[in-house]
């Protein structure tokens, strides 16, 4: 399932790497982060309780940024 969260305290490409590299260390995959944006995406097997706790997990550690507004997305094709 892909879903997107909405992150603030990103400010630069550095915020961008060092959160997509927390994300796939976690398990998510094909993450994208567009920081002017402040937008994730990525890809993960966890239920909705498991991938909120994956999340809290991350940012935890990062009191500079937070994140809200999880959502899945719907993907079209086959």
């Amino acid at each position: 399932m892909r879903y997107s969260v909405h992150i603030t305290g990103m400010h630069c490409n550095g915020c961008k790497t060092l959160l997509t590299m927390l994300f796939e260390e976690s398990g998510l995959s094909n993450v994208e982060i567009n920081e002017s944006a402040g937008i994730a995406s990525f890809e993960s097997s966890h239920d909705d309780q498991g991938l909120t706790t994956v999340l809290n997990d991350i940012f935890v550690g990062l009191p500079a940024y937070h994140y809200d507004s999880l959502n899945r997305l719907c993907v079209l094709g086959n």
